[in-house]
């Protein structure tokens, strides 16, 4: 069950990258903040930047015995890929 949420929460995190990647360079949408434009910006650092927050993330709940806490986060992310989804199709 907790190896099953944790790809399911690796696999929303990924839908969305590529998500909010199509809808840039498709011209429907742009990052405003300094951060988020470099973060946008260097595909590279996107990659290892998010591989690391999800890491620790997983970690993280898995010390403290909370896994559970993931089901919110996957919830969400969800949410973000249909609304980058209607942005793209829309």
């Amino acid at each position: 069950m907790i190896i099953a949420l944790e790809v399911l929460f690796i696999l929303t995190v990924t839908a969305d990258t590529i998500l909010t990647y199509k809808i840039i360079n498709s011209g429907k949408g742009t990052e405003i903040g300094p951060i988020a434009k470099y973060y946008i910006g260097s595909k590279a650092a996107a990659i290892v930047i998010t591989i690391v927050a999800v890491a620790f993330l997983i970690g993280w709940l898995r010390l403290v015995n909370m896994t559970w806490m993931l089901i919110p986060c996957i919830l969400r992310m969800a949410w973000l890929c249909r609304k980058h989804v209607r942005i793209l199709n829309g």
